[in-house]
């Protein structure tokens, strides 16, 4: 059991304060802190020296005027801690990895992709290298992947290159930093159930990548759910895919693979809403009320079913490894 004595309750109405600024996204002065926070002006003028010598707040120099008096102004240091985010993605017929430093204001810092020859374990571990000699504050690491740990190992990974790897333990080791290795779905929905506020939702994704089998995740009030092993969502294990081959070439095929895919979550799930990830050609625009009108008919039970198609699959990805690497940053300060 944790200790709540005096340090603590600094520690933690120290990270209240920063959560206050993340969320504000704007200068504050002390009379606004207090009123956010809840804390009084007296414990707020204990607890900003520290934070600001320490650089996580800024002063700046030009104090507003409230009520005919000055008062100082207040930002957060948005660079003093950073994380990377590394995303592998399948992209023109070859497995790429997009490199991001990203600040607390969510801000990218740095952007540039590597490619297949050059993501392996050891070009990875040269790349991280490389960004912790530029940029010192990076202080927690998030790698998406298009696989799955178990038992500490990617024992389902569409890059050959990583199988069997136990990557979370190989990077920790080498850097010692906090690091989480994420399913690409995963980090997906999860980017869709923030960008569209489900912090009260049940939602599901799956995601059919053009040459690889299928992946599906749950996302329960914006917390990711992985199962008792870390497989939940691994339904190309499902009876059609056990022989299925990809690309799925034949339009009436992939539609039925889709639908059957949708079943499997509706049936064990029952979200609120699912996401589905797929640049085929196969599916049109209209495809969400031909599936709403099946679903229907699967189950009369007048529930009302909310299905998008995505195409922001990427977009999503990056929000949902951002969130986890913004959670690892929070997690610095217990």
């Amino acid at each position: 059991m944790k200790s709540y004595g005096p340090e603590r309750i600094k520690k933690h109405n120290q990270k209240f304060i920063k959560k206050v600024f993340n969320d504000n996204q704007k200068p504050l002065t002390k009379t606004q802190l207090a009123k956010s926070t809840g804390l009084s002006v007296v414990t707020i003028n204990k607890l900003l020296p520290e934070m600001i010598a320490r650089g996580e707040l800024i002063e700046l120099d030009n104090p507003i005027v409230t009520g005919g008096r000055k008062a100082s102004v207040y930002r957060l240091n948005a660079n003093y801690h950073t994380t990377l985010i590394v995303q592998y993605v399948a992209q023109d017929e070859e497995m790429t990895a997009n490199f991001s430093v990203v600040n607390l204001e969510n801000q990218i810092v740095k952007k540039y992709r590597k490619y297949e020859e050059q993501i392996e374990l050891n070009g990875l571990k040269k790349e991280i290298g490389r960004l912790l000699q530029e940029y010192p504050t990076i202080s927690s690491l998030v790698i998406g992947v298009p696989g799955t740990e178990i038992n500490g190992y990617l024992k389902i990974m569409d890059y050959s290159a990583l199988l069997n790897i136990n990557l979370t333990q190989q990077i920790r080791d080498t850097f010692h930093l906090p690091v989480i290795v994420e399913n690409d779905i995963n980090a997906a929905t999860l980017g869709y159930s923030l960008k569209n506020k489900g912090n009260e939702k049940v939602i599901a994704g799956v995601y059919f990548p053009e040459k690889f089998p299928p992946g599906a995740s749950l996302v329960i009030h914006n917390q990711l759910f992985h199962g008792g092993h870390g497989m939940s969502g691994e339904i190309k294990h499902a009876p059609q895919f056990y022989q299925q081959e990809f690309p799925i070439t034949d339009k009436t095929l992939y539609r039925e693979r889709v639908m059957e895919s949708l079943q499997i979550l509706v049936s064990l799930y029952d979200p609120d809403e699912i996401v589905v990830y797929s640049e085929s050609k196969f599916l049109p625009l209209d495809w969400e009320e031909e599936v709403l009108s099946k679903l229907d008919t699967l189950f009369p039970y007048d529930i009302s079913f909310f299905i998008k198609k995505s195409s922001s699959f990427l977009e999503e990805y990056f929000i949902g490894l951002n969130f986890i690497g913004i959670q690892l940053l929070e997690d610095l300060d217990d």
